[in-house]
């Protein structure tokens, strides 16, 4: 996720065109704080991570590919 980040310079009126198109570079510097949780803080929402139904579907697959592969194995056994 990607949050914008505005920025504005501020330069005197008296700076002059010598600097117009004049490159600069900045040093950045991010300071984090943990915040604490309060009781109180709203719950995060549900993000939909369900592993049971992860769980089914590799269950569903697996039986699957078994049920298609015996009868192949079977028909190249007898060749």
């Amino acid at each position: 996720m990607y949050i914008p980040l505005d920025v504005t310079l501020d330069v005197p009126i008296e700076l002059g065109n010598e600097f117009q198109d004049a490159m600069g570079y900045v040093d950045w510097r991010f300071k984090v704080e943990e915040l604490t949780v309060e009781s109180s803080d709203p719950k995060p929402p549900q993000t939909g991570d369900n592993m049971i139904i992860f769980i089914i579907i590799m269950a569903i697959s697996a039986v699957t590919f078994t049920i298609i592969s015996i009868p192949l194995l079977k028909k190249k056994k007898a060749e």
